[in-house]
């Protein structure tokens, strides 16, 4: 079995990918947990906003060639494509210019403390399974909050859209300039209690 890409309108294979080995899976997230225990977790926001913040930039520059991946993979017509990129640009836009806020400490009222606050803090991997509808705008809506508040994040996406999985990995790699932060996980249902039950991914997103 594998990830298997094939045009909707043609019928014909864009690309295949086998699943990748176990052994690779682990080394994924070794990789993944030495970038979030040596610098990502110990940035600050703000620069957490500055690795993330080019990435609407980026999606704008390439918006049509991305819009036609997503098309071409899963049937979109290309205006509706078109619209998930500006959507996702939208949501970069407002989680840079908002998470300052939304993350920082908040000063709440305990009864019997003088000083209560809420205050919050990075957990480790988080892993997303991600549907084939909207195969960018899902990925991100999870992915940016996800790193902004000190997180690194595995994506597990529908088997009939890897090329617009490719494609997402890249842009956080080209951005952020640290490979490993985001990473696309090929890997079939089973394989997904492997990566759930190890130590450093501490949370799932399911849509």
């Amino acid at each position: 079995m594998s990830f298997i890409s094939t045009n909707p309108f043609t019928g014909k294979i864009n690309a295949e990918y086998p699943f990748v080995s176990d052994e690779e899976i682990l080394r994924k997230i070794e990789l993944s947990k030495e970038i979030y225990n040596k610098t990502w977790r110990k940035k600050s926001i703000k620069e957490r906003i500055e690795h993330i913040k080019d990435l609407s930039t980026y999606l704008l520059d390439k918006k049509d060639k991305l819009a036609k991946t997503i098309s071409s993979e899963m049937g979109k017509p290309i205006k509706e494509s078109v619209a998930e990129i500006e959507k996702v640009v939208w949501l970069i836009d407002y989680y840079t210019e908002n998470a300052e806020n939304h993350l920082k400490p908040k000063f709440i009222n305990a009864k019997g403390y003088e000083k209560s606050y809420l205050r919050y803090d990075s957990i480790g991997g988080v892993l997303g399974i991600m549907p084939w509808n909207y195969p960018f705008w899902q990925v991100y809506r999870f992915a940016i909050p996800t790193l902004l508040a000190g997180n690194t994040v595995f994506l597990k996406h529908a088997p009939n859209v890897p090329l617009c999985a490719f494609e997402i990995e890249k842009s956080f790699n080209e951005v952020t300039g640290i490979e490993g932060l985001f990473q696309n996980l090929f890997i079939d249902i089973p394989q997904v209690a492997l990566v759930m039950e190890h130590p450093f991914v501490q949370g799932v997103s399911l849509t």
